[in-house]
């Protein structure tokens, strides 16, 4: 455990008054746990959830105590795992506290608040990219405040000026309703004694039998403890289940975060994704964690995906709207704080248009990368779903956008293995994976990482991908082109219809 760390600052008490976090009711999220200051502190105040992350191994433990550890690493947290949280209440290490409080409005689900310390010279000195895109941040969406050299009494001691950042993300979607579950258990039908199988069925059973088994292990842990302590020796038993990051899981955490997971199998086996957006997954991701008492059954599964069918227009509608209204935002002047670019119009989506932080450059082989854990990534993809809903498209037929580099020669063997790969499924299930490696949507991983031209792009040429010609540069940004006019106008007048917008009778130009 390394208390001496440069970057480990512990929040002092008397620092929390100033933060006014009202956290009472609320599930909190705290990404820089270190041993717990800022934890005890939202558990005294009446916190009903507290989630952390926290990188060092042996904090990770202690703070592990104290509430549920969701990851070691705050960059790896992902929108979808922190869709159902309140708060963000953060104390992030002073030397990129920016990228910290970027990341967490990033995940942060609509109606968050965030409350961050940081040093001063974030918030005063914005030399740099991500200090002012905080500072940006701040002017749209809440304020800061300097407390001035309030760490000079902590356990570890500064005296530079201490920064308050507070920020209020609004809530500009409505979330899809969930309603109609059932409460009760499952009846099993039978059928001449037999129950006939299927998967659905099966991964219930399987939840029911992990959540007994729990209990039967802790009997024995009780039983044995038992026998041991009459001789009066130190000899104890117990059962410690453990995350990835090595956290003990308690009976109510493992059950929950199974269920979550199943829910997620199911989610899988349905093919949910792609009836559904990156914001519908968050929503779907919010109800299963609030709902804890909500049985997991077979009723309550084909009740879900009633829903998610039934909204499915209004969720591709709500798709348009997101995807045109963001990528427009990068237009030559916003007030967003974003790069804009000539090519971008504010009303319409234009025939080409260009979003931001779609690549990176591998500086081992110096090859351009699409990055598919991105933002705008997913909101990219959403878009394409939507397309897909509009135009009659099968979402199936879209390839990842990774493949959209292969060689003719790679994509020969690429397409050779996903027939062998879908051969071995139809025959006896695919042992490695859920689903068959053809059903390609663009989120999920695909054959092709071993050969050389697979996510492997050169500037400035353009590519096939879908609806879409696709051009990539270096820094970041990807040129997206529509390669059928009526294509574009069909979304364009959707847009606008669902906007109330009016837009001459004829072809758009």
């Amino acid at each position: 455990m390394n208390l001496f760390d440069i970057e480990y600052y512990p929040t002092p008490e008397g620092v929390f008054d100033s933060m006014e976090v009202g956290c009472h009711g609320k599930i909190v999220l705290e990404p820089s746990a270190g041993v717990g200051h800022i934890v005890g502190y939202l558990k005294k105040n009446g916190a009903t959830g507290i989630l952390a992350c926290e990188k060092d191994p042996d904090l990770r433990r202690m703070v592990s105590l104290k509430c549920d550890v969701i990851a070691g690493d705050f960059f790896t947290v992902k929108a979808i795992d922190v869709s159902h949280i309140d708060m963000i209440v953060m104390n992030p290490p002073f030397s990129n506290a920016d990228r910290h409080i970027l990341h967490a409005w990033e995940i942060a689900p609509e109606g968050c608040e965030i409350i961050a310390l940081c040093n001063y010279q974030t918030i005063s000195n914005t030399y740099n990219m991500y200090r002012g895109q905080v500072g940006k941040l701040i002017d749209n969406y809440g304020m800061a405040s300097n407390l001035g050299d309030v760490f000079t009494r902590a356990d570890r001691t500064t005296g530079i000026d201490i920064g308050l950042i507070k920020l209020y993300k609004p809530v500009v979607s409505e979330s899809t309703d969930f309603e109609g579950f059932y409460l009760d258990a499952d009846e099993e039908p039978q059928e001449n004694g037999l129950m006939r199988y299927d998967e659905i069925r099966a991964t219930v059973q399987r939840y029911v039998a992990a959540a007994k088994c729990f209990d039967r292990f802790e009997t024995v842990r009780r039983e044995l403890n038992e026998l041991v302590g009459t001789s009066g020796g130190r000899v104890s038993a117990s059962i410690r289940l453990n995350s990835e990051d090595g956290t003990d899981l308690s009976k109510e955490l493992f059950l929950k975060r199974l269920q979550m997971q199943s829910w997620q199998h199911v989610f899988a086996k349905l093919e949910v994704g792609k009836y559904v957006t990156e914001g519908v997954l968050k929503d779907l991701n919010k109800f299963i964690d609030s709902q804890k008492k909500l049985p997991f059954t077979i009723k309550n599964i084909y009740r879900m995906f009633e829903i998610i069918i039934a909204t499915r227009g209004q969720t591709m509608q709500k798709a348009i709207v997101e995807a045109v209204d963001n990528f427009t935002q990068h237009t030559h002047e916003n007030r967003y704080g974003v790069e804009g670019w000539k090519t971008n119009e504010g009303h319409l989506l234009n025939k080409k248009f260009i979003i931001n932080g779609l690549t990176s450059v591998n500086w081992i082989s110096g090859k351009i990368e699409i990055e598919t854990d991105r933002r705008n990534y997913k909101e990219i993809t959403d878009l394409v779903k939507a397309l897909c809903f509009i135009t009659g498209t099968n979402f199936d037929a879209i390839p990842n956008i990774r493949r959209a580099s292969l060689s003719a020669a790679d994509l020969a063997k690429v397409t050779a293995d996903d027939e062998k790969h879908l051969q071995e499924w139809k025959e006896k299930g695919c042992p490695k994976h859920d689903k068959p490696w053809p059903v390609s949507y663009p989120y999920l991983k695909m054959t092709g990482k071993e050969v050389p031209s697979f996510n492997n792009f050169i500037t400035n040429h353009w590519y096939d991908w879908g609806f879409f010609e696709v051009k990539v540069f270096k820094k970041g940004t990807g040129h997206f082109r529509f390669k059928d006019d009526k294509v574009w106008e069909l979304l364009n007048r959707t847009y606008a219809k669902i906007k109330g917008q009016v837009l001459p009778e004829g072809g758009l130009k």
